[in-house]
């Protein structure tokens, strides 16, 4: 039952990759997790990777990969999918297998059916995100995080 009284379903709410408990009516969302957050400080060189936030509270603001755990993932899982996700939403993460793959961002955009402004509105997050300049470097970042194939 949710806040408002109506029945809830189990769906992926938008840039969620797992079901949640969704209120059917008001389309509230009832997170089941512990209360613990996990979180890491990952190192490259002499710079810490840090992530914008994508999604309220705070949303546009620089943070650590960090979050709630789930429902019966450990603190080594939990501080891993946080880390690895380093903030990119699935459409992101479509892109930048995309972009790996050599496609162009007219290419991109025919594939997913959006146009080349919103390509490389993605594009462009991606390369801050990740803390990267061009397209080579995203490459690499790809094919390191298992994203893209070998060349």
């Amino acid at each position: 039952m949710s806040v408002c009284g109506t029945t809830v379903a189990y769906v992926v709410p938008v840039d969620d990759n797992r079901e949640r408990a969704t209120c059917t009516a008001c389309g509230e969302i009832h997170y089941e997790n512990p209360i613990n957050v996990v979180g890491t400080l990952p190192v490259w060189g002499d710079q810490v990777l840090l992530c914008r936030r994508n999604i309220e509270p705070r949303y546009g603001f620089w943070t650590l990969p960090a979050g709630f755990l789930e429902l019966g993932e450990s603190t080594a899982e939990g501080a891993l999918r946080e880390t690895d996700d380093a903030g990119l939403s699935p459409r992101e993460v479509e892109v930048l297998r995309l972009v790996a793959d050599g496609l162009s961002n007219r290419a991109i955009g025919e594939r997913l059916v959006i146009s080349d402004k919103t390509v490389g509105r993605h594009v462009s997050n991606l390369f801050c995100k990740l803390g990267v300049h061009n397209r080579a470097q995203a490459t690499r970042i790809a094919m390191e995080r298992g994203i893209a194939g070998e060349l």
